[in-house]
């Protein structure tokens, strides 16, 4: 799974788009660097514990997914990541792409 988080105003939308395509163009022909992103998803995750909120969304996650993983599990995958792997996935990539529509006060 492939997820990009950002915030983004209606009147933008396209212009984010471009951006997103953009930035799928250089990891798929560059040179990328993957171990700062590794530690902070590895980082936030660890963070799950902490919050409620993140403890349902994680087993919400599991249940709907019928994926046993533990976040300990998660981890430990996603620090076996690979650039080679980063940039396969860029092969399964389509439009249209998918929006989470927060609300204006981020409900």
């Amino acid at each position: 799974v492939m997820y990009i988080g950002t915030s983004i105003s209606d009147k933008n939308l396209e212009l984010t788009q471009t951006l997103i395509k953009e930035q799928f163009d250089k990891i798929a022909n560059e040179e990328i660097e993957i171990l700062g992103a590794i530690e902070f998803l590895s980082a936030n995750l660890q963070s799950t514990s902490e919050n409620l909120k993140s403890i349902g969304d994680f087993s919400y996650r599991n249940e709907v997914l019928q994926d046993p993983t533990t976040i300990e599990g998660v981890i430990e995958k996603i620090q076996k990541v690979t650039v080679e792997q980063v940039k396969e996935v860029l092969n399964h990539i389509s439009e249209p792409f998918i929006f989470a529509y927060r609300g204006d006060k981020h409900e």
